[in-house]
């Protein structure tokens, strides 16, 4: 007996054919034959299992996906009408000197001489606001005091446009006037626009 025709005897003990060409280990032999390919004939009960297996697996996995796309259009849902959260600390307050001109002119107008302009509040208690954790914002209200002079009354803002009144408070601001001299702001006076032009 030769040894190729030892090898097929063993081989065929492990439910294995040879064939012409290379030899892919499937059994307890780790050795390449440059002549041999082994091709590993499962018993049918072993067939039926791992299909079943790929089966149950391809199912499992299309759930997940599913499931997946599910709660990512339930997160991104919005009702018809319904607006994008406004809250984020980055909108867009900037202006021209010339629309605030303009603004503060016509609130000039409207009210009676010497009324108050203008609040002043100092940069530490602004950040101080600012710095709150979870703060995007401020918003100010407005008030009145016992004499009757307006007021301002700052509160930090979270991102759901909520007001954080278990946090900082802010007023006690400097009016303007009195405290606004000297006037060399064309926001306090209409002669000053006069020398923007």
């Amino acid at each position: 007996m030769t040894y190729e025709q030892g090898m097929q005897k063993v081989l065929q003990k492990q439910s294995l054919t040879i064939q012409s060409g290379v030899f892919y280990r499937n059994s307890i032999f780790g050795i390449v034959f440059p002549s041999l390919q082994i091709t590993n004939h499962q018993p049918q009960y072993k067939r039926s299992h791992t299909m079943y297996t790929n089966k149950f697996f391809f199912s499992a996995l299309l759930l997940t996906s599913a499931a997946v796309v599910l709660v990512v259009l339930l997160l991104t849902y919005q009702p018809a009408g319904a607006t994008q959260a406004k809250y984020t600390g980055h909108e867009d307050h900037f202006i021209s000197l010339q629309e605030g001109i303009e603004l503060t002119k016509a609130y000039r107008a409207s009210v009676p001489p010497n009324s108050p302009l203008a609040h002043y509040f100092g940069k530490d208690a602004l950040l101080k606001a600012l710095n709150q954790p979870g703060c995007v914002g401020l918003r100010f209200y407005y008030g009145k005091h016992e004499d009757g002079s307006p007021a301002l009354v700052v509160v930090g803002v979270d991102n759901t446009g909520s007001d954080m009144t278990k946090g900082i408070v802010l007023q006690r601001t400097i009016l303007c006037p009195p405290d606004c001299h000297p006037i060399t702001s064309p926001l306090q006076s209409d002669q000053l626009i006069a020398t923007l032009k």
